[in-house]
This record gives structure tokens, sequence and C-alpha cells, in this order.
């Protein structure tokens, strides 16, 4: 049965994945080139929706083949919201911690971004990879 379960659990984060990041990528380049800041806003809540459906896609693959059993318990002194941020800190006790906190949080709170540890700087995808986000970062942060 548990192959099963990881047969199906890779199959659905790969195509999960790849139907999310092909949007994302796709919005993400007109974003960087157009000087309008309002367009960037649209471009950017388009980009905020695939990054939800693509988390409820994960949510859905937790809950449906019971891989993960979580439960968290929230004590706030006010209300999350998604127009506010917010540091989410985790230790990494186990390889589910990134999707159970995306599925705490979502619709809840802004997407989560994550900082790339240095050790993975030496992975040349990784290394390609957060060289065009520090670009486009760049370019997004620069009319600020």
């Amino acid at each position: 049965m548990f192959i099963v379960k990881g047969t199906i659990a890779v199959l659905y984060i790969a195509v999960n994945t790849l139907l999310c990041c092909v949007p994302i990528y796709l919005l993400a380049i007109p974003r960087a080139l157009v000087p309008v800041p309002r367009a960037r806003a649209i471009i950017g809540s388009g980009m905020t929706r695939v990054i939800d459906a693509w988390v409820g896609g994960n949510r859905l693959l937790l809950r449906g083949l019971s891989i993960s059993r979580v439960s968290v318990a929230t004590q706030l002194d006010e209300p999350l919201g998604r127009d506010r941020w917010y540091m989410v800190i985790s230790n990494h006790q186990s390889w589910s911690d990134i999707l159970v906190l995306q599925d705490t949080f979502l619709d809840r709170i802004p997407p989560l971004k994550f900082f790339v540890k240095q050790v993975l700087s030496f992975v040349r995808v990784s290394r390609l990879f957060r060289k065009v986000q520090s670009y486009l970062n760049f370019l997004l942060t620069r009319e600020q």
C-alpha cells in the first residue's frame, strides 16, 4: 500500500507543480517587464491565485491520501489577514513541514516565500533559479 500511495503522491505532485509552474513563469515575464505599477499588481494577484491553486492541490493530496495527519492549533492576539505580511519560522522536523505550513496558512495569509539555505547554492539549478529570482526582485523593487 505504501508503494501505491508513494507513486500516486509523486505523480500528483509532479503534475500539480508542472500545471501551476507554467502559468507562474508565463505571468512572471510580463510582470518583470511592464513598468506600470497597476498592471504589475494585477499580474501579481493572478500569480497569487495560481500559487493558492497549487497549495490547494497539495492540500487535496495530503487529505485525500492521508499522508500527513497533523492537527495545528493557533492562539492569536488578532486575526490573520491576507493583506498583511508575516514571518513564519519552522525548524523543519520532517519532510512535510512546508506542505503542512502551506496547508495551515492557505487563505489566511499571503503565499509563503522561502529563504534558500546557502548549502543549496552549490546545486546548479538552484543557483540559476536564485539568480533569476534575484534579478526579478531587483526589477520589481527598483520602482518602489
